[in-house]
Order: C-alpha cells, then sequence, then structure tokens
C-alpha cells in the first residue's frame, strides 16, 4: 500500500523551497531596506506574487474585460514574468490580419504550446518604434501602474533621439532602445528613466569607435529594406573614388561604406576591402 507514499510513477514530490533559504536573500533583505526606489521594490513585489501563478495571470489578462486590446500573448508572458518585451512583436500586432500561428508539441499526454513565434514584421523608422512602444506601454501601465511616469519619460528620450539624428541612422537608436530595454529588464533593479546607469550601451553603439560599432545592428543590416527583401541601396558616388559632392543627410541615399558598412569611409577606401 503505497497510500502515504510521496513518490507517484517513480518521482519524489519535491520540497518547497523557501525565499529566506536562498543564499543571497539576507544580502537582498538589506537592499530593499535602503533602497531609495520604491518603484523598483513595488515592482519586485508585484513580480514574485504573480510569480506564483504565471498561466492564471496570463489567462485573466487574456479574458479581462478592461485589458488593453491587442496585446501578443507572448509579451503578457513577458511582462508579467520580468522580462523585456520584444517591441517588433508589438509592431506587427497593430495591423495583424492572421492570427498568430502557434506551434503545438506533445510530451506523452501532455500538449505543450510554443507561443513565440518570429515577428511577422520589423521595426525600422521612428514612426513605427513609437506607435509599437505606445502599445506596449499601454500593456506596461496595466499591470505595473506605478511606472507611468516612468514608460512615459522613456518613450519621449527615444523620440528625442530621433529627432536629433538624421533619418538614415536611426536604426541606430532602434539598437540602442532594444540594448536598454534588454538591461533593465522588468525593472526590478534600474528604471528606464535612469539614463546614467545605461549611458555606456549609448557609447558602445552610437560612437564611431565604440564596441558595438561593428555589429550588424549598427553597420547597415538592420537599416531598411525594399519590398524584396534586400537592404536598401547607400549612395554610389560616396563608395567611388571621389565620393559624393552632396553632404550627408542632403544625400538621398546613406552615406555608408558597402563592404563594412560604416560611414567613415567609402569601399574605394574600406580597410576590409580584399584585393
Amino acid at each position: 500500500d503505497h497510500s502515504g507514499d510521496d513518490t507517484t510513477l517513480g518521482e519524489t514530490k519535491r520540497p518547497k523551497l523557501e525565499r529566506h533559504q536562498l543564499p543571497w536573500a539576507k544580502r537582498e533583505d538589506e537592499a530593499l531596506a535602503s533602497s531609495t526606489h520604491a518603484e523598483c521594490i513595488q515592482t519586485c513585489e508585484a513580480i514574485s506574487l504573480m510569480a506564483r501563478g504565471h498561466n492564471y495571470v496570463i489567462a485573466q489578462l487574456r479574458n479581462s474585460l478592461v485589458a488593453p486590446l491587442g496585446i501578443p500573448h507572448p509579451e503578457w508572458a513577458n511582462i508579467v514574468k520580468g522580462q523585456p518585451v520584444n517591441l517588433d512583436q508589438f509592431f506587427s500586432s497593430l495591423h495583424q490580419i492572421h492570427p498568430v500561428r502557434e506551434s503545438v508539441g506533445r510530451l506523452g499526454t501532455t500538449e505543450i504550446t510554443f507561443a513565440k513565434p518570429e515577428p511577422a514584421k520589423h521595426i525600422q523608422t521612428a514612426s513605427e518604434w513609437s506607435s509599437s512602444w505606445n502599445l506596449a506601454k499601454r500593456a506596461y501601465k496595466f499591470v505595473f501602474p506605478h511606472r507611468a511616469s516612468e514608460l512615459d519619460w522613456y518613450g519621449e528620450y527615444i523620440e528625442d533621439m530621433f529627432a536629433s539624428r538624421v533619418a538614415h541612422t536611426h536604426y541606430k537608436d532602434i539598437a540602442v532602445d532594444r540594448a536598454i530595454r534588454n538591461f533593465v529588464g522588468g525593472g526590478q533593479q534600474v528604471r528606464l528613466c535612469e539614463p546614467d546607469k545605461y549611458s555606456r550601451l549609448l557609447d558602445a553603439i552610437l560612437s564611431p569607435d565604440g564596441v558595438e560599432a561593428g555589429t550588424s545592428a549598427a553597420t547597415g543590416s538592420g537599416k531598411p529594406k525594399s519590398s524584396r527583401g534586400r537592404r536598401m541601396p547607400s549612395c554610389d558616388k560616396f563608395n567611388q573614388k571621389g565620393g559624393c559632392t552632396i553632404p550627408e543627410g542632403n544625400c538621398k541615399y546613406p552615406h555608408v561604406c558597402w563592404t563594412c558598412g560604416k560611414g567613415s569611409h567609402g569601399q574605394v577606401t574600406c580597410p576590409n576591402r580584399s584585393g
């Protein structure tokens, strides 16, 4: 008779884990006691509460009569778990014609749903970013109303960044935003309205000598694409001997190298050019 046994189908019931048993619990309690960021504490408390039943919380959000409409299901999950959202998913959902196709698998009799498909569209312009952020912001404010002023501030911060830079370099600003939101996460320790905490990310991506200046996000692979999927062309004259006589910003096409994607030189003088 195994009626009093904790073993079921060869598996032993796991003992309940309490937070105070974690190695860093004491240090975390001390940090909470001395923290000057009441918003971060509220965020941590809300995320910890929802962690008791993620599936239940997400189901309630999807069935709510007052929750904002049009929020992609995977992004509700990211928000309640304190993870950074994928803004491309919000952009894709703005004018979504067909329902998101979810991949479903099975493990025995258990059905597993993989609800994180590749976004149908990717943000490429300042206006697309603003529209997407406004939708994401409504979802964030619904779950974390205490973050309202922080979210409003950040939207204006990124839009000011777009306004201060020529349009064909906005793909770098989009990369900066993505890096900032990945760094801040769910706002448990750092808020989006604390630029001094993530200023190094701007230097890494926007500065010509930044450590991320040579990555795909900062060299042009994130630039707008044509309807056939090819990158929009860079200036022909800029990449040829003699260069372009039209100043950057006034020229119809971006002044970036065909070979490496940097804007400091054309292809004819590129140090990475073979031959």
